[in-house]
């Protein structure tokens, strides 16, 4: 799994990653060109990007986007959080060589 710049600075930990039974590696390098992830054949990336070449996103997870007034009847204005997709989860497209050979 890579985990993206912005995931990681928001608090994805590496902390599954030394449990026992665990099969995970977790991947923070930062810089990688989306040629590069995709050429690395990470299984997941947990990602800003809403696409990512070679991956499908599977989940979006909401985040703080901005404040928001709301104009009301009462005589203070409501303030809302605003929110929006912050982080994807993209799984990496099967080939036909994984759906040949049984990949999961």
């Amino acid at each position: 799994m890579h985990v993206d710049v912005f995931p990681a600075m928001t608090g994805v930990s590496r902390f599954g990653e030394s449990a026992p039974a665990s099969n995970w590696t977790y991947s923070k390098q930062e810089g990688l060109s989306t040629k590069q992830l995709a050429a690395a054949g990470f299984d997941y990336l947990l990602s800003a990007q809403a696409a990512v070449p070679g991956y499908d996103a599977v989940h979006a997870e909401d985040g703080f986007e901005r404040l928001q007034l709301v104009q009301s009847f009462a005589p203070v204005p409501h303030v809302r959080v605003k929110q929006s997709p912050q982080v994807y989860i993209h799984q990496r497209k099967k080939t036909f060589s994984d759906k040949l050979f049984g990949k999961k």
